[in-house]
């Protein structure tokens, strides 16, 4: 394993790994998982009338689609940003190893969890919280 493939790795994971601490994330998260609850809880009532039931769910349910449409754009864009990066190192490093076809690999998903383990750790104690 190259260690170029290693150090190109990391620095993805590590760009990657801020990137999710700054995205609205668990936002999003907590916003579906408290949508859900109430929907759960509209529809489990038995003093709400099945036609205020509807129109609450639906209101519900528009919610939770916009809400998986922001998560699902906010992953599109660590997808494209893990695919500029390596594609910007592999054209201006020439390893041996494609990024992507590293970062896909056992061993680079290996180094990405690691990467990513050991920087949160030192970013908790050293760094910004």
């Amino acid at each position: 394993m190259p260690l170029i493939s290693l150090v190109v790795s990391t620095a993805i994971t590590i760009a990657v790994v801020e990137l999710l601490l700054r995205l609205p994330l668990v936002h999003g998260a907590r916003q579906m998982l408290s949508l859900s609850r109430r929907a759960a809880a509209v529809m489990s009532s038995r003093r709400i009338s099945e036609h205020w039931k509807e129109q609450a769910l639906l209101k519900y349910s528009v919610r939770l689609a916009g809400t998986t449409f922001r998560l699902l754009l906010i992953f599109a864009l660590l997808g494209a940003v893990v695919v500029v990066l390596a594609g910007t190192a592999d054209f201006f490093l020439h390893p041996a190893i494609p990024s992507l076809a590293f970062l896909a690999s056992w061993p680079g998903l290996a180094t990405a969890t690691v990467a990513s383990v050991v920087y949160l750790v030192l970013r908790s104690r050293f760094g910004a919280k």
